[in-house]
């Protein structure tokens, strides 16, 4: 009787716990919009990249001839929320996609706005673009040689910024040890670099001497990149992460992966991305004239799979059907996921409310938006032909249901439900399935 006495308190202590953390990442600062206006400093030098030439044209270079004596300056926006009187801030670090070729930090402007309306401050970053957008440039295609030594500047340019905002910590109000990265596209594999990629023995092959990509008067092209740190400023700062959000990325190599003590990870990806697989295969394919040639990676989906064999705190959000931009539904689940996977992390724990792995639905041909959810829950599906879907809370109790016939959307009224887990059922031609969702 005493065991089971002690089991149960030790199980009480566990939901307790668990609550709490549940709790805090359920409202207020860190979970939701708190403030109505975001402060944004437009380009706040945080380092500097050697400059490099990426063919052998003089109308197709990104930077200078060798030798490279050029030094480009990095540049970040700053995205803070308005009147904000708290002095220790989380920071993100938002990389913006464009296949290493194009983008801007503008583009992640968007996300910024977003988290910085939960309490966050967010750095979008330029970096050094190291691949031709130009393809009439005669040796414009792009090989696994040019792409990681692509990703390994840029990533080297992401450590800068990290090292920039820890040095500066006090004069932005930021946290130095609640900094996190993430990117979309290009972003998340720079992302993932500058958040496990930590120690030199494990730079790529490519980036030492290249003598195959041949040389100018003399001056080898494509020249040693130096440590994963680079030239970029305050090399006495350390550029570690507290966390890493990439969306629609990829790994060149899992090695950079290294067990438990890493950073944690959360993983976003479309089954449908048809730029970066969503499984692995080749990368970038689908982008014309400049990407003809296989380079396998390996996507979110065995990226979760690696990392949760070896003990690392990963999640994967899949988007069913989804690409490798984003709808306007899918942007709100991805913030809302990124609030709970940020805020969790920030009061101590792994606050994951359901399975690490979580698709917006588990029922093929369904989706519902937004996850976890404060208003409504939207259930939509593209397949005609009827099927009921309903709520169950924590326990058990059904709450409502909804029945469509050849309807597409259904949507659910959360208002008057407290906050707490909720189950999800699906009944349709295909049989049952069932969904966890977290009503905030």
């Amino acid at each position: 009787m005493k065991a089971i006495t002690t089991l149960l308190a030790i199980t009480l202590l566990s939901w307790a716990t668990w609550l709490s953390a549940q709790n805090n990442c359920a409202s207020g600062r860190y979970a939701e919009p708190v403030f109505t206006c975001v402060d944004v400093t437009p380009n706040i030098t945080y380092g500097q990249g050697r400059q490099n030439w990426s063919t052998t044209n003089l109308l197709c270079q990104h930077g200078n001839l060798p030798p490279y004596n050029g030094f480009q300056t990095l540049l970040a926006d700053l995205y803070e929320p308005c009147n904000d009187t708290e002095t220790a801030r989380p920071l993100i670090i938002a990389i913006h996609g464009g296949a290493w070729a194009t983008g801007n930090k503008a583009d992640m402007a968007p996300f910024g706005q977003a988290m910085a309306r939960r309490g966050y401050v967010v750095a979008s970053i330029s970096y050094r673009l190291s691949i031709t957008p130009n393809v009439l440039c005669f040796n414009a295609e792009v090989d696994r040689i040019k792409m990681v030594r692509a990703f390994y500047r840029a990533m080297q340019d992401a450590k800068a910024a990290v090292r920039y905002f820890r040095a500066n910590a006090a004069q932005y109000g930021i946290d130095p040890d609640k900094i996190f990265v993430g990117g979309h596209s290009a972003g998340a594999f720079t992302a993932l670099g500058a958040g496990y990629l930590t120690d030199d023995s494990e730079r790529p092959a490519e980036t030492f001497v290249q003598n195959s990509c041949g040389n100018w008067l003399g001056q080898l092209i494509c020249q040693d990149l130096g440590g994963i740190e680079g030239e970029g400023g305050n090399p006495e700062v350390s550029s570690a992460v507290k966390g890493v959000i990439p969306m629609s990325g990829a790994l060149t190599e899992m090695s950079y992966l290294d067990g438990p003590n890493d950073p944690p990870l959360l993983l976003v990806h479309g089954t449908a991305d048809d730029v970066v697989p969503y499984q692995s295969g080749c990368v970038l394919q689908n982008l014309g004239p400049l990407f003809t040639t296989c380079i396998p990676v390996f996507g979110s989906a065995r990226v979760f799979t690696y990392a949760d064999s070896i003990g690392m705190d990963v999640e994967l959000l899949t988007l069913p059907g989804g690409g490798h931009g984003f709808t306007a539904a899918e942007n709100d689940t991805i913030i809302a996921h990124t609030t709970r996977f940020l805020c969790c992390r920030l009061n101590g724990g792994n606050c994951a409310t359901v399975s690490a792995h979580e698709e917006l639905v588990s029922a093929p041909g369904f989706s519902v938006f937004p996850n976890p959810a404060r208003d409504e829950l939207v259930v939509r599906t593209a397949s005609a032909g009827s099927w009921r879907a309903c709520l169950y809370d924590a326990g058990g109790r059904l709450m409502e249901c909804r029945s469509a016939r050849h309807s597409d959307t259904e949507r659910f009224d959360l208002n008057n439900y407290p906050s707490g887990i909720y189950t999800l059922r699906f009944s349709h031609e295909g049989g049952t399935q069932a969904v966890k969702v977290l009503k905030q």
